[in-house]
């Protein structure tokens, strides 16, 4: 199965230049190395300034092999450098997801609504079959297609689910119907209290900048 790598830094208040910045890494990246990656940024959300390059791969090893080839182009080493005055000082965290379900990446999608859980003890087979029911209700009643998979790296038993739109329009309106679906409150409701650990659930919104 393809796993979905990110790697996710916060910016400052830099205003422009922090995310030129930011544009310039990512087009120095898909320049030089096969991955090609996105670039998005948090809105709406806890940790402002947070800003996530993310690509999905077939085989771990062409990571490793894109980091090699980044790191020996002196340009792109030197690009980084520069960032150093627009970081918040948060570093760098990386992520790997492995994708449990068939959905993709569309190049139309400009917003995504990510949420995560932690498995409840015991209920490994159980959460990750719920939670690709969850894709499949989700896609039924709003027609947005979601990525699903378990966490590689990071917290242990950690799901995401990353809904994918083409507007902010087209977001809001896809969770009003949720909200307002019988079936969906239901499975809510009833499921996820025993599938996921009480008060591990996060979400937060990211838009596509690049």
């Amino acid at each position: 199965m393809p796993y979905l790598f990110t790697r996710t830094t916060r910016l400052a208040s830099g205003g422009p230049a922090s995310l030129d910045w930011a544009l310039k890494v990512t087009e120095k990246v898909n320049m030089i190395g096969e991955l090609k990656v996105s670039l998005w940024a948090r809105m709406f959300s806890a940790e402002l300034g947070s800003i996530t390059w993310s690509t999905v791969v077939d085989d771990m090893a062409e990571i490793v092999t894109g980091d090699e080839k980044l790191d020996a182009d002196s340009g792109f080493v030197e690009l980084v450098s520069q960032g150093a005055q627009y970081s918040a000082g948060t570093g760098l965290d990386d992520g790997l997801i492995q994708l449990m379900n068939a959905a993709t990446v569309t190049t139309d999608a400009k917003f995504a609504m990510v949420t995560a859980a932690v498995l409840a003890p015991g209920k490994a087979a159980e959460g990750i079959a719920l939670g690709l029911e969850l894709c499949e209700l989700g896609k039924e009643v709003t027609g947005a297609e979601t990525l699903f998979g378990t966490a590689v790296t990071g917290v242990f038993g950690r799901l995401v689910w990353i809904s994918l739109h083409e507007s902010l329009e087209q977001m809001q309106a896809g969770g009003e119907a949720l909200a307002a679906n019988p079936s969906w409150i239901e499975m809510i409701d009833k499921r996820t209290p025993a599938a996921y650990m009480p008060g591990s659930g996060q979400r937060w919104i990211s838009r596509k900048v690049m």
